[in-house]
């Protein structure tokens, strides 16, 4: 929701979360601070002459002074005019969502609250840095949360958003294969299309990313020549996540093999 007051003194409201966003910093900022906030960025604002118009539109549309905060699940969407950090660390111990800006934060999170995993995983493979995270606001002790920015524009039934938050997050890795050494460690199809080297940056090539991205992203299921294909893809996916719990890396690939309707 939009206003003209709160355009001119830099805001925009979030109906859903009941939170007040500013546009110059990408945070939130409750209704007796924000207009403070708001003459930080913009000193020739007279939030005298408008503090009054500016409670009563708070008043109206019962902008709450403290808001109950809702938390996303690590990895979706972002959330809309909210900044994102992308110097973040992410944990990736198991059934944890913490979040933060710094490795040294990081690393105290790991000490407090996964001590007993401290042997079981190696330092690189505690968190993921860097992270793309968010917060709703600017102060020292706050959450921050993992997002995924390629799923901003894209709607919740979106294929490519389905199998980022749904598929991919089910599917069972073994950490126990290590990565290969030599030439007849590496699957034949894999040698041939090279493409496990060209993945090897693609979160820090915005272009390789991009490019990744769209190829990922399907027809949608109401497309009138492709949508048929829309059913057949989630359920190929089921099963590569079912066939992921218990087949080793070259196993998958031949039991891919065999389903290949072509």
């Amino acid at each position: 929701m939009s206003t003209p007051l709160l355009e001119l003194v830099g805001y925009g409201y979030h109906q859903f979360l009941c939170l007040l966003m500013c546009v110059n910093c990408g945070k939130s900022w409750v209704p007796s601070g924000a207009l403070k906030h708001a003459h930080g960025h913009n000193p020739t604002l007279n939030i005298k002459a408008l503090q009054h118009e500016f409670d009563q539109l708070m008043k109206t549309h019962d902008v709450p002074e403290k808001p109950k905060l809702l938390y996303p699940s690590p990895n979706e969407a972002p959330i809309k005019g909210l900044h994102i950090h992308e110097d973040g660390c992410a944990c990736l111990a198991p059934e944890c969502s913490y979040a933060c800006l710094s490795t040294s934060s990081m690393k105290v999170h790991w000490k407090k609250e996964h001590n007993d995993l401290l042997s079981m995983f190696k330092p690189d493979a505690r968190f993921r840095h860097p992270a793309h995270v968010q917060s709703y606001y600017a102060t020292t002790s706050n959450k921050y949360w993992s997002v995924d920015p390629t799923l901003a524009k894209r709607s919740m039934d979106d294929m490519y958003h389905v199998f980022r938050t749904e598929f991919l997050c089910g599917m069972e890795t073994d950490d126990e294969i290590d990565p290969p050494m030599l030439p007849r460690d590496i699957p034949p199809w894999l040698k041939v299309a090279d493409f496990h080297s060209y993945l090897g940056d693609h979160l820090l090539n915005k272009e390789k990313h991009v490019k990744l991205v769209d190829a990922a992203t399907h027809l949608r299921a109401g497309h009138v020549e492709y949508g048929k294909l829309h059913e057949w893809v989630f359920d190929y996916m089921k099963e590569v996540c079912d066939i992921s719990r218990h087949k080793v890396p070259y196993t998958i690939m031949k039991w891919l093999w065999s389903m290949d309707p072509q």
